[in-house]
């Protein structure tokens, strides 16, 4: 491009200030219109060489923050498992408890049902 001296390079300094300003506001509205339709779906679109290192990175940020909470969800889990086994672990302590208590209540009422029975009957044949 050649520029003139005079009236002729005012004009071609400003054609290429104007150009310049018109490619800047160009890739502004491709990169609004790239981040309104990668918000609005998650699927991926082929786009220009110059927004495709923006989609990448946003692609990195989006796959960083699901496996977060994935790893989120994961603990959960773990933290929901841990606690039912403390629960299960906590009912099968106290059902033994009880069966113990039963048996133990179970096995002196049947010695002292003997025994009364052992000196009521000798006591009925001391008596005669």
């Amino acid at each position: 491009m050649t520029i003139c001296s005079g009236a002729g390079e005012n004009r071609s300094a400003a054609s290429v200030g104007f150009t310049v300003i018109l490619i800047s506001r160009m890739a502004g509205l491709l990169s609004h219109q790239q981040q309104q339709l990668y918000s609005s779906s998650s699927s991926s679109s082929s786009s220009s060489s110059s927004s495709s290192s923006s989609s990448s990175s946003r692609s990195s940020s989006s796959s960083i923050s699901s496996s977060m909470s994935s790893s989120g969800l994961v603990v959960v889990v773990v933290v929901v498992v841990v606690v039912i086994v403390v629960v299960v672990a906590v009912v099968v302590v106290v059902v033994v408890v009880v069966v113990v208590v039963v048996v133990v209540v179970v096995v002196v009422v049947v010695v002292v049902v003997e025994e009364e029975v052992s000196s009521s009957c000798c006591n009925s044949r001391n008596s005669k």
